[in-house]
């Protein structure tokens, strides 16, 4: 088997070693992204400026009312393969942004954290488990 061939089987857990720890390392890396994006809604407001509820018609406040803005940021994510058997691996994931508007002043906060597990089952077929969450904060 060439080198590279090799190293290909070792990165997709193929090479785990039974009688080496339980998780082995496969890979990781992190990165640093800047955000720019357009949000109609940056503040989750109302998109209306009336709304109809059981034929009666309300009128809203300004200060409810959905406002548009760009939202600038940065992001940073960072990931881990490990392997926990032969071809069975897990990926963990997880990233932090803040990003700020700054025509109506609003600022977002968010995590994320995932967790996925695959293992073969039977030659070409594997199964798939994940878990995961996360959180916004708004002001």
């Amino acid at each position: 088997m060439s080198s590279a061939g090799r190293a290909l089987l070792g990165l997709q857990g193929f090479l785990h070693d039974p009688a080496g720890p339980a998780l082995q390392p496969l890979s990781s890396g992190h990165a640093l992204v800047p955000l720019l994006r357009h949000d109609t809604n940056v503040n989750g407001g109302i998109p209306s400026d009336r709304i109809t509820i059981g034929g009666l018609t309300f009128r809203i406040s300004d200060d409810s009312r959905a406002r548009s803005g760009f939202m600038m940021g940065l992001r940073y994510a960072g990931l881990q393969s490990l392997s926990f058997g032969r071809a069975a691996r897990l990926h963990l994931t997880h990233s932090y942004s803040v990003e700020a508007e700054p025509k109506h002043g609003f600022h977002r906060l968010s995590a994320e954290a995932r967790a996925c597990a695959d293992r073969p089952l039977h030659r070409w077929t594997w199964v798939e488990g994940c878990l995961s969450g996360f959180t916004i904060m708004t002001a």
